[in-house]
């Protein structure tokens, strides 16, 4: 097996990227809607419940589940993708699933306690006088640390050679989350400050606008991310 990592394969991965990042943020924004019975708002890079909203315990937070929810979804379906069983164009958009997923952007928020992980599980679970604070705390790293680590085994074991695995790995790991944080939430939540025009109430005409451009790319480059990897012997 061989690598192919081509400029249209980049053009339909990271799109892929940008489109979890907006099923995550959505998925927190209508569950909001359904937990809260009104809508709250949605930014490139946040989402917030609408102030009305009078849910708490267990079901307010369901809210935090949802997104990361997503984010888990297409990590296990990456990972069944890559089975040594499949062909290799499987293979391909599973791995593509898998780190378009940002697994490590769900390891570093957990371990640093700012994730919807580490939220879903206080809310749902801490004791009125938070005794069982570090109980919470190792469950919840201990659950995100034991499916990343496992879908991401896979992932690196599916490579081909060492040298391989030692550069490609980690840029896969590193890189998407980076551009992920400069695209979205740097140079996009600038743009929306600049242009607040609202379609519907709390989402901005903007954000309509961009979910667009990721949907109509991603379509019409879809079967680029079946070409990463490739038989040798077919190999240009």
């Amino acid at each position: 097996m061989k690598i192919k990592l081509t400029p249209l394969y980049l053009l339909a991965f990271f799109p892929l990227v940008f489109l979890i990042h907006e099923l995550h943020d959505w998925t927190h924004f209508f569950m909001g809607r359904w937990i809260c019975g009104c809508w709250g708002s949605r930014g490139f890079d946040s989402w917030n419940l609408c102030r009305a909203c009078n849910s708490s315990g267990r079901l307010y937070a369901l809210a935090w589940a949802g997104g990361p929810l997503i984010n888990y979804l297409v990590m296990c379906a990456g990972w069944r993708c890559m089975d040594p069983e499949n062909t290799l164009e499987r293979r391909s958009l599973g791995f593509s699933l898998v780190f378009a997923a940002l697994p490590l952007t769900r390891l570093v928020s957990t371990f640093s306690g700012t994730s919807d992980e580490s939220d879903f599980f206080r809310m749902a679970f801490l004791r009125p006088d938070g005794s069982n604070q570090p109980e919470i705390t190792l469950g919840g790293l201990f659950f995100v640390t034991a499916v990343c680590l496992t879908i991401l085994r896979r992932a690196l074991m599916i490579l081909p050679e060492w040298k391989v695995k030692t550069q490609l790995f980690p840029a896969f790991l590193i890189l998407p989350p980076l551009i992920d944080h400069l695209v979205v939430g740097q140079w996009l939540n600038g743009l929306h400050r600049l242009i607040s025009l609202e379609y519907i109430s709390g989402v901005p005409f903007a954000l309509l606008v961009w979910l667009f451009i990721i949907l109509v790319v991603l379509a019409m480059t879809w079967n680029s991310l079946l070409t990463l990897f490739e038989h040798k012997d077919l190999a240009l």
